[in-house]
């Protein structure tokens, strides 16, 4: 298990939970930003809780990793953190941000975006299943490999954009199943309309909340079925 990268996701989700607490005064989704900022403090928490970090800056934190040996155990937890929905989520939405330079070195649009198939009546865009995404990541993860063999990327490059890859590959893999529905970015208005629906309904907020997202998730996979038997048939419903 690389240290470096252990590294990069502690100071990035943690610099993630500095700028999300900027936003608490945002007009439209301040529950989202305060949401988002507990999510991002509870992983670092958890990130350096497995490696007996007990905080500091980030060149305390690069000191005591590079000074330490991880136990096996140590790196099973870290796996199972990294195979969270948020974990996904936060990793994923940030190494999103090189999308623009991948795709222009790649020569193609990474996106999970899957066929437009037809449900109830309305166009709805599927998400390509794991086996596709995985493929699709590591073709461009080879192509990276012969950007760095011809010298048209250094060894960084490759490093921070086969990284970034990984990460991006796996939130769409994760939203391919559903986890990422979830986690969706609610606005405020949002959240006023479900309590106003759970006085009605006489249940609380967060069970309405839970509701709906079980909605949305059963909605997904239908939609997610009529892709997958178009693929399976060679035809778009």
């Amino acid at each position: 298990m690389d240290k470096n990268e252990i590294y990069y996701e502690i100071t990035t989700i943690h610099n993630l939970f500095l700028y999300e607490t900027t936003q608490y005064g945002d007009p439209l989704y301040s529950r989202a930003h305060m949401l988002y900022a507990d999510w991002c403090r509870d992983i670092t928490d958890q990130l350096n809780s497995v490696i007996g970090f007990n905080g500091g800056s980030d060149i305390e934190l690069k000191s005591y990793l590079s000074s330490m040996q991880l136990t096996n155990e140590q790196k099973k937890k870290i796996w199972e953190i990294r195979k969270t929905p948020i974990f996904k989520k936060i990793m994923g939405e940030s190494a999103l941000k090189l999308k623009p330079e991948l795709e222009t070195l790649l020569g193609k649009r990474i996106t999970s975006d899957g066929i437009t198939v037809l449900f109830e009546n309305e166009a709805k865009v599927s998400v390509k299943d794991e086996d596709t995404l995985w493929e699709e990541h590591d073709l461009n993860s080879n192509k990276l490999e012969e950007l760095l063999a011809s010298g048209r990327i250094t060894k960084e490059q490759y490093q921070n954009y086969d990284m970034a890859l990984g990460y991006i590959y796996g939130y769409f893999v994760s939203q391919s199943k559903g986890e990422q529905i979830p986690l969706r970015k609610i606005s405020d208005k949002e959240y006023e309309k479900i309590e106003l629906l759970s006085v009605e309904n006489h249940i609380s907020p967060s069970e309405q909340l839970t509701e709906e997202t079980q909605e949305m998730l059963e909605e997904f996979q239908e939609v997610q079925e009529i892709a997958l038997s178009s693929k399976t048939t060679g035809r778009k419903k």
